[in-house]
């Protein structure tokens, strides 16, 4: 499941229009809807405040990884269809949960880091090649 799919499925699972989805995190409606058909990708600030309002591991909402919700937090629908979450109530495990979950946010940047220096480095060298043949069939 990609990003797109990801944040649809979190507003889906609140029972959410993109118009509340939207609203609810201070973003135009037509960037949540390119959003999901996958025309722009949301910014890491943007998936991060998807995580604080909806309570979402934002692993998850990155790579897939762990559950789509923290802190074994329960998502219920209330009046008029907005979605209302039940925290856990130790707050030392709430926030033992956030770092860890901080942390694995932090790891997955780097290796993303390092994913797109190699891709870089790949596409700097084709061009390279590129430039050699069109000195080579270019005529001086």
């Amino acid at each position: 499941m990609s990003v797109k799919e990801r944040v649809k499925s979190i507003r889906k699972k609140l029972h959410l229009t993109l118009k509340e989805f939207a609203f609810n995190i201070n973003v135009p409606l037509t960037t949540i809807s390119k959003y999901e058909k996958g025309s722009v990708k949301p910014s890491f600030d943007v998936l991060a405040n998807i995580g604080k309002v909806y309570n979402v591991n934002l692993n998850w909402l990155l790579n897939g990884k762990g559950e789509m919700f923290l802190g074994g937090g329960k998502v219920i629908a209330s009046e008029g269809s907005e979605p209302s979450v039940l925290y856990s109530k130790d707050k030392d495990k709430r926030i033992r949960e956030l770092e860890q979950e901080l942390s694995e946010v932090k790891k997955s940047i780097q290796e993303l880091d390092k994913e797109n220096k190699m891709l870089n480095r790949e596409l700097i060298a084709k061009m390279q090649k590129l430039l050699n043949l069109q000195d080579k069939l270019i005529p001086v």
